[in-house]
């Protein structure tokens, strides 16, 4: 994480806790999903929750501009749906992530960062 932040600095313009999500995110896809096909990202349409596209774009290449993205505005729950060839898994945010972006976006910085992957995100097939 720590050599990709000039990446996502400047990609994103700053580095913030949903952008670093976002990009953990695509990791975790990537990991799972070796061919990904589609993604379709369910989040509130506007910063700071919107920046987990931007997060998302740059650890997986794929984009709103190659087609592979697709946003729906979601309130709800922000949620991620990442298909492959012949699989498809689910990711979300954990509930220990959603309380520390309640209490404090500045302070869940570090958290995002340094956390173990399971500790931040969901994930289902």
């Amino acid at each position: 994480m720590q050599k990709a932040l000039p990446r996502i600095r400047k990609f994103h313009g700053h580095i913030g806790p949903y952008v670093l999500l976002g990009y953990r995110i695509g990791e975790l896809s990537r990991n799972v999903i070796k061919n990904i096909r589609s993604i379709k990202i369910y989040v509130h349409d506007k910063p700071p929750q919107s920046c987990i596209i931007d997060g998302i774009q740059l650890s997986t290449g794929c984009t709103i501009g190659n087609g592979k993205i697709k946003i729906i505005n979601s309130r709800a729950k922000t949620k991620v749906l990442v298909f492959g060839n012949n699989s498809k898994i689910e990711i979300t945010l954990s509930n220990f992530i959603k309380q520390s972006l309640k209490k404090s976006l500045k302070l869940s910085i570090p958290i995002i960062k340094k956390a173990n992957i399971n500790n931040l995100l969901g994930i289902k097939n």
